[in-house]
Formats: structure tokens, sequence, C-alpha cells
């Protein structure tokens, strides 16, 4: 046992892992790809692009600068949101 916690080999103990929770883990992180996928190949997802080349040639075009960065720290935070829930119930279901 080590000073931070238990010895290595008991955190890879048979009973830590979990094959229905990893097959959630993975799907869920495919459809975060996926929606990803689907937003940079969207016209929000070009407006994203454009904002973030050029702020006053995006402005030029007719993007709203406001909406779009809005809009993509939502759907970012969203994403780390998700991330930090499935740590916390793989944290959850290692420690038992």
């Amino acid at each position: 046992m080590t000073a931070g916690g238990p010895a290595r080999s008991e955190q890879l103990s048979g009973d830590s892992f979990s094959l229905p929770g990893f097959g959630v883990a993975v799907l869920v992180c495919l459809l975060g790809f996926w929606l990803t996928a689907n937003l940079v190949q969207s016209r929000v997802g070009r407006a994203m692009r454009a904002v973030r080349d050029d702020d006053t040639a995006a402005a030029a075009y007719g993007v709203n600068l406001t909406t779009t960065k809005v809009g993509s720290f939502a759907f970012s935070a969203g994403l780390a949101g998700v991330a930090g829930a499935l740590t916390a119930v793989a944290s959850a279901v290692a420690r038992g």
C-alpha cells in the first residue's frame, strides 16, 4: 500500500473493471465524436471556423460573432461535462 492509495496491482484487480460500464463509455465517446464531426461539417461549424480564422471577415460575411462564440463554448462545456460524469462514474465503480 502506498501513501496515496492502494498499490497499482490492487487498482487493476478484476473486480474494479466493468465491461458494461466500459461499453457505455465507448458509446458515449463515439457519440461525442459523431456529434463533433457533424458540427464541423455543418453551417454552424463553418461559422465557427470563420470566427476562429478572422473575426472581422466573419462579421463581414454576416456571422453573428457573439452567438457563434457562445455556442462553441456551450458545446465544448457540454462535452467536458459528459467526460466529467463518465470519470465520476468510473471512479465510483472502481472504488466499489
